[in-house]
């Protein structure tokens, strides 16, 4: 008797049972791991390639489990929606003629975001389906979000003290690839090999230190944030006597100001008055006609630029929002033609920093992709959106309340985002925008062995 209990204390302790992760571990700490180890991916330099790697080999390994267990992939409804979108781009890189290699091959790169987040979205809806799979995914956003915040606002500060407004370093995979060669043609790749800590930027006139955390660029870093800080307070929502949770939260929430990205500080601010809105709500019909009009009213707050209103607003980085509006303008100009499938790719004119169609998700994959990948690609979102609204109805604890409105305002403040950022070009928060929809996906399925 003993000896039996001896080997289930250990079987407890996971002292017998050892796993190798990505290998024979489960697949939530597989993807938790994935997050967890991203200094290291910075480090290394392979932060613009390894999500996408180690996601399509956690496929495959999820496609194995199944098949042994005799089980069957199912794809959820929304997820067709982005499947055709992905078709349709495609469909328009393969009608792409006398282009430039280089714009060709970075627009393969950013489908590969697409599809990255297809295949996770199919793993998490295929095997996250319990409650403590779900807080361990949570618990390692907390913890992300935690090095993050602490990596960001020690290196604001340490630029501050030193007056070094421009800090960058040397990945180790930046040793033996000449970074020159992608610093016109591949930016992403070149600040993955050689990755900014800290950049100078104006904000109100004023020169300020910038920091980018372990992000390709800060409004990346505001997307982060974002999701961290709504995922970080659905991982307390099931731990309401977790230590420092306010010390953590304020931490994420510097970090997101800290950032310096408007669109982000904004998006999680809507994100939150428009979830509380909704949650106060029992009528179905008020719901959509009231969520509806906050989605335009902040569109056109966003894209006027009314004197008195936004005078603070615009003014805030002066250079970025003049060269966001000139970027829009060129998009507009070139949207009549390829009005169906799109360009398949952004051009990059000479005389211009940023590629056309650039720094606004729904105007660049109305661009690449035309009229056919912007709808598909709005479907998708609209039935993520409301597969969330739609379980609001089922939920009766307080636990699971709690999940729904965190996941709320991650998912709305995401989109906002999405107005003036690319959801397909920063790895890190492609990876937890994805992630929170998946969990979102999955919530009915997991509300259905609940009940």
């Amino acid at each position: 008797m003993n000896v039996i209990a001896f080997k289930n204390k250990n079987n407890q302790l996971g002292i017998k049972k050892r796993s190798i992760p990505f290998l024979t571990s489960p697949i939530a700490r597989d993807l938790s791991l994935l997050l967890l180890l991203t200094p290291i991916w910075w480090l290394l330099g392979v932060r613009f390639i390894v999500f996408h790697l180690l996601v399509f080999f956690l496929f495959i390994k999820t496609i194995m489990v199944l098949a042994k267990n005799n089980q069957h992939l199912f794809i959820p409804l929304e997820l067709i929606f982005l499947l055709i979108f992905i078709v349709v781009y495609i469909i328009s890189l393969l009608s792409i003629h006398e282009v430039p290699l280089e714009r060709v091959v970075a627009s393969i790169y950013n489908l590969s975001f697409w599809i990255m987040g297809f295949l996770l979205i199919l793993i998490i809806y295929n095997q996250i389906i319990d409650r403590e799979n779900i807080i361990a995914i949570l618990k390692s956003c907390r913890s992300f979000g935690v090095i993050t915040s602490l990596f960001v606002i020690g290196s604001f500060i340490y630029s501050i003290i030193m007056a070094k407004y421009h800090l960058r370093f040397k990945s180790l995979l930046g040793y033996f690839f000449p970074i020159d060669l992608f610093k016109g043609k591949a930016p992403l790749i070149a600040d993955s090999l050689c990755p900014l800590i800290v950049d100078k930027d104006w904000i109100y006139q004023k020169l300020i230190p910038r920091p980018f955390g372990f992000n390709a660029y800060p409004t990346a870093l505001g997307a982060t944030m974002i999701i961290l800080i709504s995922l970080t307070q659905a991982y307390y929502a099931g731990n309401p006597k977790a230590k420092f949770k306010k010390v953590i939260i304020s931490l994420e929430l510097i970090s997101l100001i800290l950032s310096f990205t408007r669109i982000a500080i904004l998006g999680l601010f809507l994100g939150w008055l428009i979830v509380a809105i909704i949650s106060k709500i029992k009528n179905r019909n008020t719901l959509l006609v009231l969520t509806i009009f906050v989605v335009l009213l902040t569109v056109i707050l966003i894209s006027i630029p009314l004197d008195k209103i936004s005078y603070y607003f615009y003014s805030f980085r002066p250079g970025s929002t003049q060269t966001r509006l000139s970027i829009y303008k060129l998009t507009v100009n070139f949207l009549s033609d390829h009005f169906l499938f799109g360009h398949g790719y952004k051009p990059r004119p000479k005389d211009f920093n940023f590629p056309i169609a650039s720094h606004s998700t729904y105007l660049s994959v109305l661009y690449r992709t035309g009229v056919a990948g912007f709808l598909a690609l709005c479907l998708f979102f609209g039935f993520i959106f409301f597969k969330w609204l739609k379980i609001k109805d089922r939920l009766n604890d307080d636990f699971l309340k709690n999940l729904w409105y965190y996941f709320g305002i991650s998912l709305i403040g995401s989109l906002i985002w999405l107005l003036t950022e690319d959801l397909d070009a920063p790895p890190i928060a492609a990876y937890l925008f994805f992630m929170a929809s998946a969990l979102i996906a999955t919530f009915p399925k997991w509300l259905n062995q609940e009940e």
